[in-house]
């Protein structure tokens, strides 16, 4: 019996060393994301904005994603599925510092992350006007850093483009250095795509239940 006690510490013993431990804490962190969200967002009211607002309604849907890469998976909600008039958003929150953070909301568009720079694009076009906005994601916040906008397809009379960095306009030239340095040209990838759930109490409990 002491010697078979002896074999299985020397199996842990052999496994602890063999698994890297930063997968050991990425798992770790993970698990405990996927455990704050299915807490946080089985409450009746969530708040959203600082906007306290009940999302268990059809045409709420939801993705967790790791956005950046880090090891801590995001939880993305979206109303693109409700009515049309509804203005659409996709409301981002991450885990930082031990709970549920809100991150922020980029809407009405599509999204892409830059491969290790941390920074996401959000696209799109209404009324006939397009808009782009460069953010970065660091410390559980969205910072915007730069922006674009046009009203080519609006059909108004006085046409305009608009190039800003931070608060500060600037030349298109300008704009694309700068955009091209914080993304270091880098290739970018699709923050959501179709595979989209539907928001129920059923499906967070699914989903974020720590296998």
């Amino acid at each position: 019996m002491k010697k078979r006690l002896l074999s299985i510490v020397s199996i842990l013993s052999i496994l602890f060393v063999l698994i890297p431990r930063g997968q050991v804490s990425a798992e770790n962190v993970s698990n405990k994301a996927l455990g704050a969200y299915e807490k946080y967002f089985l409450r009746d009211k969530v708040k959203l904005d600082n906007v306290s607002c009940n999302l268990f309604n059809k045409g709420i849907e939801f993705k967790i994603k790791d956005i950046n890469n880090d090891g801590t998976p995001e939880f993305i909600l979206s109303n693109s599925k409700l009515k049309l008039g509804a203005w659409f958003y996709e409301a981002i929150y991450t885990y930082y510092n031990g709970k549920v953070a809100f991150v922020g909301v980029i809407g009405h568009g599509s999204y892409k992350y830059y491969k290790g720079t941390n920074i996401i694009m959000a696209s799109s076009a209404y009324m006939g006007y397009d808009l782009v906005y460069y953010y970065k994601f660091n410390k559980g916040k969205l910072n915007l850093l730069a922006n674009y906008a046009d009203n080519k397809l609006s059909g108004e009379t006085k046409l305009f483009k608009y190039y800003f960095i931070g608060d500060k306009k600037v030349t298109k030239n300008e704009y694309t250095k700068y955009i091209n340095k914080m993304t270091k040209s880098k290739k970018s990838d699709f923050v959501l795509d179709s595979k989209m759930i539907p928001f129920t109490r059923e499906n967070i409990k699914k989903y974020c239940s720590i296998h």
